[in-house]
């Protein structure tokens, strides 16, 4: 979390740094049961430079399928294409396993093309265990669900044009755009 963190810290915002202290205790609680009792499905790629941690990449594994779930690199490092490495390390452990599918996430990312040469949409289920943090998580997850469909949606019946329009309409008022990766080359994707 704490590379993760240092490399948005330029970049802008980031929705998994935004769910506060709250995430890194989820992963640590997952972690510890995940090692315990399943072998391979957390998966903690950490990459070093002299005995430092320089990038780390969490994935999640079941039935055959990885997630990415987090990367983060310490941006002194960022030359060497850490987020890269790390990506092909667990891509690799993935073969070794026998793993069929690799999701690299919901955020486009250029580095991510250099790793496929398709795209496939992904069904999601999520499941929300009863306990004290529930109503916060409910929130960050309906939050989370509602934003990717909207856009999604957006990107499917929207035309170029109409695209374009948006991010210049988005780019005046100074807000993010939802849409910084739709109809991208003509791919609509």
């Amino acid at each position: 979390m704490r590379l993760h963190a240092q490399r948005w810290e330029s970049r802008g915002k980031s929705n998994l740094i935004a769910l506060g202290a709250g995430l890194p205790a989820m992963l640590k609680d997952m972690g510890t049961a995940l090692l315990t009792q399943h072998d391979g499905r957390f998966r903690l790629q950490i990459l070093e430079v002299a005995d430092e941690p320089a990038a780390a990449q969490l994935c999640l594994a079941a039935g055959g399928y990885v997630v990415g779930a987090i990367i983060g690199w310490d941006e002194r490092f960022a030359r060497l294409r850490p987020g890269n490495v790390g990506m092909l390390a667990s891509i690799e452990e993935g073969f070794v396993r026998g793993d069929q599918y690799f999701d690299m996430g919901v955020v486009d990312q250029s580095y991510k093309l250099r790793f496929t040469d398709t795209s496939a949409p992904v069904g999601w289920t999520v499941i929300m265990l009863p306990g004290p943090r529930l109503p916060l998580t409910f929130l960050s997850v309906a939050a989370m669900v509602g934003r990717r469909e909207m856009r999604n949606t957006a990107k499917r019946v929207m035309t170029r044009e109409q695209a374009d329009r948006y991010r210049r309409l988005r780019k005046r008022l100074g807000r993010p755009n939802a849409l910084s990766t739709a109809h991208k080359a003509g791919s609509g994707s």
